[in-house]
């Protein structure tokens, strides 16, 4: 019996440290998504901001919104 509790304490310890790994890489992960997904707001963002001057300009320019 105690040979079986002293491996079953083994195993608990090994999969809390797998456990432990996983949610380390997962967090990491999830990290490297939102900065990913920060760079797309960004760029979005930045797209927003020159369509605005475009139509701004098209809007003070009848001329350029012809051609």
């Amino acid at each position: 019996l105690v040979q079986w509790l002293e491996r079953v304490e083994r195993d608990y310890y090994d999969l809390r440290g797998q456990v432990g790994t996983t949610v380390t890489q997962a967090a990491s992960e999830l990290e490297r998504v939102r900065q990913g997904l920060d760079n797309i707001s960004l760029c979005m963002n930045n797209q927003h901001s020159a369509l605005e001057g475009l139509m701004q300009t098209a809007k003070n320019d009848p001329s350029a919104a012809k051609e």
